[in-house]
């Protein structure tokens, strides 16, 4: 069976085009906004931690705020708890996104999507996730194709986890499975799929621009919620389209 690609890219933004989808994104924005605002104010602390000697301690904290403008914590403990917490928050989201797209849902987000039976899947995808990201990422250093090759080898994986309630290691072996003989196909749809992210991100980095000269902090945080914004649709996006390629391959 072939995929016609096209169609999968159509039925994925089908999924993200409703109310379910924009709810997906603002959570998604939101959350990776506190990651974002946890993982600047922990090295902005650790730096003025560890050089202020050298500048003078107001004057590295008074750059670094202006360098990174969500560094808006100045504990360790605090902003090292709210990246844990985001993380958290991280992995409930995909499950929840992936139980949406999967069970085809387009108005209210059901409770149990996000509330229930999130132990398991969300261990198995974290520590999955690590896993395949090494692999990847040796693949990778490996003259880059064998880290292809494993990356569409492995890329439905979280998916068998989230709507078999497979352990890693099976829903890999179901993800290498299913793949078999459509690498190709799924390639060309990752590159498309790309391109049409690139060209989103493309045209707003155009409007963002138009904060770039400015040196004021609110300006630059401007940009960043524009750029936020559009990476959270073409994240939600890029895993809709992802669910409806599995779902295609999943029937056969």
């Amino acid at each position: 069976m072939s995929l016609d690609l096209a169609d999968i890219l159509k039925h994925g933004f089908e999924k993200v085009k409703n109310s379910a989808g924009l709810k997906l994104i603002v959570v998604y924005f939101f959350v990776t906004g506190l990651l974002q605002i946890a993982t600047a104010s922990f090295f902005t602390v650790m730096m003025e931690k560890l050089f202020p000697s050298m500048m003078g301690a107001s004057k590295v904290q008074s750059t670094l705020q202006q360098q990174t403008p969500l560094a808006l914590i100045d504990s360790v403990a605090a902003s090292s708890l709210l990246g844990i917490l985001a993380f958290l928050a991280s992995i409930i989201l995909f499950i929840t996104a992936i139980r949406t797209f999967l069970e085809g849902k387009e108005e209210s987000i059901p409770k149990r999507f996000y509330a229930e039976d999130l132990l398991r899947p969300g261990i198995n995808t974290a520590i999955g996730g690590l896993v395949v990201a090494i692999l990847v990422g040796l693949g990778l250093l490996a003259f880059i194709v064998p880290g292809i090759y494993l990356g569409l080898a492995l890329m439905f994986f979280t998916v068998y986890i989230v709507d078999k309630d497979l352990n890693f290691l099976d829903a890999m072996k179901k993800s290498w499975h299913i793949t078999k003989g459509h690498k190709i196909e799924l390639f060309i749809l990752l590159i498309i799929l790309s391109a049409i992210n690139g060209a989103i991100g493309f045209g707003t980095g155009l409007v963002s621009g138009i904060f770039s000269g400015n040196v004021l902090q609110r300006a630059l945080v401007g940009e960043l919620i524009i750029r936020g914004l559009t990476t959270s649709f073409t994240t939600i996006f890029s895993w809709a389209v992802v669910v409806e390629a599995y779902e295609r391959l999943e029937k056969g």
